[in-house]
């Protein structure tokens, strides 16, 4: 395979097969009303459709579905816009929305969808949507798929279970729009290059747009805000869900939603814990009532706290979550909530969070002088308690509360129970290694070793007008700042296989454009490699790029050097006012120069992780 590299890390830098069926014929009974113009869809184009589709899925249809144009799909079957319970309940206390109305539809939903019952695929011909369409179809073609090979999970009776059968729904469909995509784009790259770094997914044309992180929008008492987060939640989960079950057994792995279907957000955000078997919370409450009981869940946590977390930090949410329960009383209007966390720190971080929510839930809104309402928040150990009231605050209820949230802290117990695992192991990521790898890098006395990318610096003859560094974490391994304000540092980070080619001409273009837009007044000069003496340990550099602009308005100059070492780039830089540049470029070169393998031999590779050796066996009874 064609390997190509790009880093994403610059601003860093800077600031130092199978056949088909003959589908059958397109239903031409669409509405009658004037429409738009519309895209043809012959005979021969929905039967290349379902080709790439059976393709993609690594599964065919069992009976082909008949094609539908419609002019609009706004209106779903009631089947599948009925809302649990419990959703109106928790949008109101914890959200501070009345009216949820329905969930927000998968991305492509408006344009194709799969009609079960009539094994038809209903879609909008709008010569407009152009390969909106045929992405969409492609879905909808998979949904039949799935539907016709696995029996429909039973409605879900809880707003976490809806969740849940939504990103199991929407795994199979994503992964095979994301393999048709790569075969598409990148012919020369592998679904288990892309199940083993999820994260490229994003540079691939719609599925990247579905799963990236948007602005945060504050609810607002909006619940078409809360639907979007929701949907993206599916998404994002969907597709992690799915490359991680390919990770771990290939297509099979990834049939286990539909075999073994996961039952709570908790299974879909941590694959890990629901492949192992992780135990499952029972609460029992402190005395019996007939109030309402139920579960919150991390999905609808991480959705919640949006409002005052950023999304793109919900990873260590689910990281630490491991159960929760709750109770309504429908009489009094109030809501009790436990949750339990891995850890006292990750408890007092999910305190304080759930603190400033409720603060923004309840503050004072369009002139009115204090919150509808009153809440505690309270913890310990590893448990986080809420009660949220209705009602005006006084000292009285703030007491009454502090002693309610007492008697739940001490009269509750959870019990952890164990479950069977699943038939896979998981596996995990490039990226999942490439962390804890580099978490084993030290730097000692001034000397940096790396056993990832087989390198040791000894930095100790930058002197002492010099300070050396090494962060916590990120793909910076260390820093060292000069006191007249030079800056030398060295990053590592993966490759991006999809983007241009490491060196190449087209590389170093992009390369030069991102450092350009980084300072004002920049020129970028591209260095011969004759300008390098030795590279020492590093390797042949595959770019050199020297920099002169205004960063901060003062006057810098700016040298990079890049290396390849197996799938990960290597980038050294030197940032110097002009006036001491060449002595810093110097020592920064004899660095370099003196730089030294640990091993005799880099244990890295290009190869890419196959699944094909953990498929799994199973029967599926009529």
């Amino acid at each position: 395979m064609r390997t190509r590299y790009f880093t994403a890390a610059l601003s860093a830098l800077v600031l130092l097969t199978s056949g088909c069926e003959t589908s059958k014929p397109v239903d031409k009974s669409a509405p009658t009303s004037e429409s738009p113009k519309t895209i043809s869809l012959t005979e021969a184009k929905l039967s290349k459709l379902i080709a790439r589709a059976e393709r993609a899925r690594d599964r065919k249809l069992q009976t082909p579905p008949t094609f539908r144009a419609v002019q609009s799909l706004a209106d779903a079957p009631a089947s599948q816009t009925k809302q649990p319970a419990d959703r109106g309940l928790l949008a109101e206390r914890l959200f501070g929305v009345a009216d949820m109305g329905e969930g927000a539809p998968a991305p492509y939903a408006s344009i194709a969808r799969y009609e079960r019952a009539e094994n038809r695929v209903d879609y909008t011909p709008n010569k407009q949507q152009g390969e909106d369409l045929e992405v969409a179809l492609l879905a909808a073609i998979v949904a039949a798929i799935d539907a016709q090979n696995f029996e429909p999970q039973a409605s879900a009776t809880t707003w976490d279970a809806a969740l849940t059968q939504a990103v199991a729904r929407e795994a199979t469909v994503l992964l095979a729009l994301g393999v048709d995509r790569l075969a598409k784009d990148y012919p020369d790259a592998t679904i288990d290059l892309l199940a083993s770094r999820p994260e490229l997914a994003t540079d691939l044309p719609h599925l990247g747009d579905w799963i990236a992180f948007h602005q945060a929008q504050n609810t607002g008492a909006a619940a078409n805000v809360i639907g979007s987060r929701e949907q993206s939640f599916v998404t994002r989960e969907a597709w992690r869900l799915a490359t991680a079950l390919y990770r771990s057994s290939g297509w099979s792995g990834v049939e286990l939603v539909g075999a073994m279907p996961p039952t709570r957000s908790a299974d879909v955000v941590r694959p890990d814990q629901w492949m192992r078997g992780a135990p499952v919370g029972k609460w029992t409450w402190p005395e019996e009532s007939r109030e309402s009981l139920g579960t919150v869940g991390p999905a609808i946590i991480a959705i919640w706290l949006e409002d005052v977390v950023d999304a793109r930090l919900t990873q260590s949410l689910y990281a630490g979550y491991l159960s929760d329960a709750y109770r309504y009383d429908a009489a009094s209007k109030t809501f009790e909530w436990l949750t339990l966390w891995d850890s006292p720190s990750s408890a007092s971080q999910v305190a304080a969070a759930f603190e400033q929510r409720l603060r923004e839930r309840f503050k004072p809104g369009d002139g009115a002088a204090e919150a509808s309402g009153r809440f505690s928040v309270f913890a310990e150990g590893l448990t986080v308690g809420v009660i949220i009231e209705s009602g005006d605050d006084s000292d009285e209820t703030r007491s009454a509360r502090r002693a309610r949230a007492e008697h739940l802290l001490k009269a509750h117990t959870v019990e952890l129970m164990p479950r069977a695992p699943l038939p896979t192991k998981f596996v995990p990521t490039r990226r999942d290694e490439f962390v804890a790898r580099a978490a084993e890098s030290t730097l000692e006395e001034r000397v940096w070793k790396a056993s990832d990318v087989n390198l040791r610096l000894d930095l100790n003859p930058l002197g002492d007008d010099w300070r050396v560094q090494r962060p916590d974490a990120g793909t910076l391994r260390w820093f060292a700042s000069h006191q007249d304000g030079a800056l030398l540092q060295l990053t590592v980070e993966l490759d991006n296989p999809l983007g241009p080619a490491f060196g190449s001409e087209h590389y170093q273009k992009k390369t030069a454009e991102a450092l350009r837009n980084s300072f004002q007044d920049a020129s970028v000069e591209v260095l011969a490699k004759k300008n390098q003496d030795t590279t020492g340990a590093f390797g042949d550099s595959g770019l050199m790029l020297r920099l002169r602009g205004r960063l901060n308005q003062q006057k810098r100059v700016l040298q990079l050097w890049q290396f390849r070492r197996g799938d990960m780039l290597i980038s050294y830089s030197l940032q110097s006012p002009p006036e001491s540049f060449d002595a810093r470029l110097a020592e920064a070169n004899a660095i370099v120069s003196a730089s030294r393998r640990l091993r005799d031999e880099d244990e890295v590779t290009n190869e890419e992780p196959s699944a094909a050796d953990g498929q799994i066996d199973y029967k599926i009874e009529d």
